[in-house]
């Protein structure tokens, strides 16, 4: 698995549509919206790269609802030369700003339905525009910025972080698992879409996803939003075999009236631990195996499970999946000590992803074996100290998912004047409960004392980041006793 450079450099991965620039075959389908031919794209790409001018290595933030506009303006800035940085499309007046100041764009791609000043305005209609003879995708080093990827995480912090062109191409080779030399994709055959993308497309998973599937010259369907119905019925209308969805849009699966996703025949899950039961759940009800993977905005891909143990019988419990060949995982004590294969602590990664290569903390605690398979615990700044003694959230989560009446549960600290922290458990049930009692003594039979939670507050829904992670933060300011703060 190598990645083919020429003379030290490599092609912009505008090629990925240049190369196909003049083929009428179906690319991009909008569930409710256009279909969009390799021609058209490039089309539409011409026109932003036109409007943008020479960038010259220059940011330019893009903003658009999940479409093809977001896919033409990514390649029509590498096709200008610029390195494209996608924001999300529900951003409020005062986060975008904070975003946008964190980036430093040159420029601004915007939709133009979303009443967003920019400096190049797109729409979802290119079907008279031709690719422009006269463009041409720069080469360009390894180590050039290739994409800029935002985040508030789940502290609302707004951060960028820079992938270079090598680390975008690498992904297509870590997922491939051949090797790829940009110059030559493969031709575009016709063939059903190989996956629908229903996640928001500013986000690494998706963008990564989309640019694999470009790769392979396949089409893609996408949703602007995820909801169970409609995606089932696309599922259905267009054979996808291969499905991916975030742990947040499993639980709302089950909470549908969905009872089949045929022909579908495995599911792919990440950007937050799936929990067991879910799991368990979704694998009785669809009759379809779900496969875990494990990656970050800075790093991309850092493990996932192998098909042939999803598949095969031989899956290892509550395991993240299994560490790629790209990336280097150490466990470190809280003074940076490393550990033995199967000693709990601090997760830090190398990955050709990172622009100095050097050792990152991930955040997240956990520990790996010694056939590299990695097991996440929870997340470093989410751990509660009660009286020196640590809870790590997830664990509690997970004891009062096993109660038949809980649906979702997320765990906090609490501010205590002598202990320092307790754990206070937010839920989601159905039916509703009288009272939490019931679920402190459930949690007391599974857990040592230290752990059970002070206090259970029902919620009819949980405050969300674009992707479906819960945000923590919210929670904790919300007053104790409201049914849906």
């Amino acid at each position: 698995m190598t990645l083919k450079h020429s003379d030290g450099t490599l092609a912009s991965p505008a090629n990925l549509l240049w190369a196909r620039r003049e083929l009428t075959l179906p690319v991009l389908i909008e569930a409710d919206g256009p279909t969009w031919t390799w021609r058209m794209l490039a089309g539409a790409a011409s026109e932003i790269a036109r409007g943008l001018g020479p960038m010259a290595g220059g940011r330019v933030t893009i903003t658009a609802p999940n479409g093809g506009t977001i896919v033409a303006a990514i390649l029509g800035i590498w096709l200008a030369g610029g390195v494209p940085a996608p924001l999300s499309a529900k951003l409020p007046p005062r986060e975008r700003a904070r975003l946008l100041a964190a980036v430093g764009s040159s420029a601004d791609v915007v939709h133009s339905g979303l009443g967003i000043p920019g400096t190049v305005l797109v729409a979802d209609d290119f079907a008279d525009h031709a690719p422009d003879p006269e463009l041409v995708p720069p080469r360009v080093l390894p180590g050039d910025p290739g994409i800029v990827l935002c985040t508030s995480g789940t502290t609302g912090t707004p951060k960028t972080v820079v992938h270079s062109m090598h680390a975008v191409w690498n992904q297509v080779v870590s997922v491939s698992r051949e090797d790829v030399d940009p110059d030559a994709p493969p031709v575009p055959v016709p063939a059903p879409p190989a996956r629908i993308q229903c996640a928001p497309m500013n986000h690494i998973g998706a963008l990564f996803a989309i640019i694999f599937t470009l790769w392979r010259g396949r089409q893609l369907v996408i949703m602007k939003r995820f909801e169970p119905v409609r995606y089932a019925e696309l599922v259905r209308q267009h054979g996808i075999r291969t499905l991916s969805l975030v742990p947040s849009m499993i639980r709302m699966t089950l909470d549908s009236p969905v009872r089949s996703l045929a022909p579908a025949k495995v599911v792919s899950t990440g950007t937050a631990a799936l929990p067991a039961v879910w799991r368990e759940e979704f694998e009785q009800r669809f009759g379809i195996p779900v496969q875990t993977t494990y990656g970050q905005t800075e790093a991309g891909t850092i493990a996932y499970e192998p098909l042939s143990d999803v598949l095969g019988g031989t899956r290892r419990p509550g395991t993240a999946g299994r560490v790629v060949p790209q990336v280097d995982v150490e466990v470190r004590d809280d003074a940076g000590r490393t550990l033995p294969p199967g000693a709990d602590g601090h997760i830090w990664i190398r990955a050709a992803a990172l622009n100095d290569a050097d050792w990152f903390d991930t955040g997240d605690l956990g520990r790996i074996d010694e056939d590299r398979y990695l097991y996440l615990t929870g997340r470093s700044r989410d751990l509660i100290i009660r009286g020196g003694l640590n809870i790590i959230p997830a664990e509690v989560e997970n004891a009062l998912l096993e109660h038949e009446n809980v649906l979702e549960a997320v765990v906090t600290g609490q501010p205590h004047p002598r202990l320092g922290e307790v754990p206070v458990a937010w839920v989601r049930t159905d039916p509703p409960l009288a009272d939490g009692d019931e679920l402190i003594a459930f949690v007391r039979e599974r857990l040592a004392a230290y752990k059970v939670p002070v206090s259970i507050r029902q919620v009819t829904e949980f405050p969300r980041t674009d992707n479906g992670k819960v945000r923590r933060q919210d929670l904790v300011a919300w007053p104790e006793g409201s049914a849906r703060p």
